[in-house]
Parts: structure tokens; sequence; C-alpha cells
């Protein structure tokens, strides 16, 4: 049984701890070198953050497929107005340090 994800061929992954959390990593970069299927489930809150609208838009728009899986803890980026919508719009570094196409990215973000 495959107790880690970094197992599946494929799929590489990175952590660090940028300071957001006290002691802990707070960020995660999940990477396949192929682009793969997602299934992701969505706040049904009324309040929706933008990295939410960014990874909908991008999933509908790729049928749901992804290559890159950017995840935070600790910062939701909710409530940010049109600065956080094109803060997260996708058009950043770890897209482009990956050689991703615009769709192919989503952002979880946790708070």
């Amino acid at each position: 049984m495959l107790k880690n994800i970094t197992n599946v061929r494929g799929i590489k992954c990175w952590g660090a701890h940028t300071g957001v959390k006290s002691m802990r990593r707070d960020l995660a970069i999940v990477y396949s070198e192929k682009p793969a299927k997602v299934s992701a489930t969505f706040t049904q809150n009324l309040v929706v953050a933008a990295p939410i609208t960014l990874t909908q838009a991008n999933l509908k728009a790729s049928k749901n497929m992804a290559q890159a899986l950017v995840v935070n803890a600790g910062n939701a980026n909710a409530v940010t107005g049109e600065q956080g919508r094109l803060a997260n719009r996708g058009d950043w570094e770890p897209r482009q340090w990956l050689r991703l196409q615009p769709k192919s990215l989503a952002l979880i973000k946790t708070s």
C-alpha cells in the first residue's frame, strides 16, 4: 500500500515553511509530469476568495485537468477585492517555474 503521494510515478512534491504558520510547513506544491484528472469540493459560502474562483474557472476550462496544485495554509486570501483577483489570476512565478499552461494550475488555500 502506498503511504505517500511521492511514491506515485510522475508526481513530485515540495513543502516549505514560509512563516505564515509558526513552526510548521505552510506551503506545498504538488506537480504531475503530465496533466491529470482532478476532483474538487468548493465552499458553499456566498463569500468566495479569489483563488477559489480562479481554480473553478481553470478546472472548467481544462475539463477538470491540472498539472500542479499550490497549497498554502494560514491565509485564504479572502475579501481582497480586485487586487486579490489580479494577484491570484495564475500568471505568476510557480506556473512559470514549472512551465505550465495557464489553466493547468489549481490554488488551494486554507486559513
